[in-house]
């Protein structure tokens, strides 16, 4: 029933290539999400529901909707259970003079699904892009500090060596197996959205050019070594993987 949900969802997303936007095919695609939603909120499948507010966030951004992105992204950081612990670090928030210097280690609860920390990785990359955007420099850098913490932490493993991950449900020999973004793009991703986010464009040693060239330097490391796919996985994707990887982390592509 999840699958169905999530390949309908797919045909009609327009933020899988901006060209292919219209307002029809938005309107449909939010409605699908919904859909979505309401049937994991009926089987209390929270990871699901969650699931279904990340897929309308990638939809809200793509079209530019701003004020339910605003909307969304707080009701987002609520059912994750991540907005009290952001509010924390906006207010001890010390800003960082290098990608280095990095300091703590944000620790997910145990109980923590693998499939929630890849929620909470990629709200906490739509959050800090969206308070950059808007101008709202307190906000971002929390969430990015956060975002930081949890990659360094380990949070790269619970997307899997090739980006599938397995989801079980309570009470049922049942699961369901997600693709989710591939952790090279997640990897290469954690520097170009602290590039972007950061103020300081000048200067002896500006952060944005730090976090670009160290960025650049570990992605070269990475494509030396062969890309994790699964099995099924076509020669078009793994290139589409190796090629996403690389261009995001020169800014190209987010």
């Amino acid at each position: 029933m999840y699958f169905s949900h999530m390949a309908y969802i797919a045909s009609l997303s327009s933020y899988a290539d901006a060209r292919d936007f219209s307002s029809y095919a938005t309107l449909k695609a939010l409605g699908a999400v919904r859909d979505l939603q309401e049937v994991a909120t009926q089987n209390n499948h929270r990871d699901i529901v969650s699931l279904g507010m990340i897929l309308e966030l990638q939809e809200l951004m793509a079209n530019g909707m701003w004020q339910k992105v605003y909307e969304t992204l707080g009701n987002t950081e609520e059912q994750l259970n991540i907005a009290g612990e952001i509010a924390v670090v906006e207010k001890n928030s010390v800003d960082h003079a290098s990608p280095s210097q990095e300091n703590g280690c944000h620790i997910r609860p145990t109980e923590d699904s693998n499939l929630k920390k890849v929620l909470i990785v990629h709200a906490l990359v739509i959050g800090t892009l969206f308070y950059t955007y808007v101008g709202d420099n307190a906000k971002a850098q929390s969430r990015m500090k956060m975002l930081h913490e949890m990659l360094d932490c380990g949070a790269l493993g619970a997307f899997g060596k090739s980006g599938i991950v397995t989801v079980g449900f309570p009470d049922s020999p049942s699961s369901f197996d997600i693709q989710v973004t591939h952790p090279r793009i997640v990897y290469a991703l954690g520097f170009l959205v602290s590039c972007v986010a950061k103020r300081d464009p000048v200067g002896r040693k500006p952060k944005r050019r730090l976090f670009a060239q160290e960025g650049v330097l570990s992605i070269e490391r990475e494509l030396r070594k062969e890309v994790s796919c699964t099995l099924c996985c076509s020669i078009a994707v793994r290139n589409s993987t190796e090629l996403n990887a690389s261009s995001s982390c020169m800014g190209i592509r987010i």
